[in-house]
């Protein structure tokens, strides 16, 4: 909304549904007039707004949900990392069976919401066809995966392992759009 957009514009460029937008509208007015809460929001957005200031160039998400490598984790990126992932964690309870289809699509959600800051129940590995068929499966590893600290060790490694490859990913999305964006 900072692009002096409509509310159902920017849930739009957000990639919000209007199910979602009006939900939001409803706990946000709710929420901001129930006593000293409305003081307290507009604390938080004047934090929000200096820190946001002090970035060096504001990160494009509507660019990174837009990218298809956002969308999910390529079959051969997956292998690449479970097999890492098993040389630093040889547990024999890890077996093949454990990099099932929906953990690759449990790891393709939390790559999704790691970069593009979205929900977990809006990623696209939800719309595939394993993910339709094991929704609450797929969010539960998902936020086990994503959850620090409060994992076995083979899920952290898968973590760490994931994060760092979201961080190079994002580096890769934002990159030629921030060289645009300072010449």
């Amino acid at each position: 909304m900072s692009l002096g957009l409509p509310r159902p514009a920017a849930a739009r460029y957000l990639g919000l549904s209007p199910a979602l937008l009006q939900h939001t509208t409803s706990v946000m007015n709710r929420s901001l007039h129930q006593g000293r809460k409305n003081h307290e929001y507009g604390q938080i957005l004047l934090r929000l707004a200096d820190l946001v200031s002090r970035l060096d160039a504001p990160i494009d998400y509507h660019r990174r949900r837009q990218d298809p490598r956002a969308a999910g984790l390529p079959a051969s990126d997956w292998a690449e990392l479970a097999d890492t992932v098993r040389t630093h964690t040889s547990t024999p309870y890890h077996g093949p069976a454990w990099w099932s289809p929906i953990r690759h699509l449990a790891a393709s959600t939390v790559l999704w919401t790691h970069l593009t800051h979205g929900e977990l129940e809006l990623a696209p590995a939800l719309q595939t066809s394993a993910g339709r068929e094991e929704p609450e499966r797929l969010l539960r590893e998902a936020r086990w995966i994503q959850a620090p600290g409060h994992q076995d060790r083979v899920r952290q490694h898968l973590r760490d392992r994931l994060l760092a490859y979201a961080a190079q990913l994002a580096q890769d999305i934002d990159s030629p759009h921030r060289e645009r964006m300072f010449l």
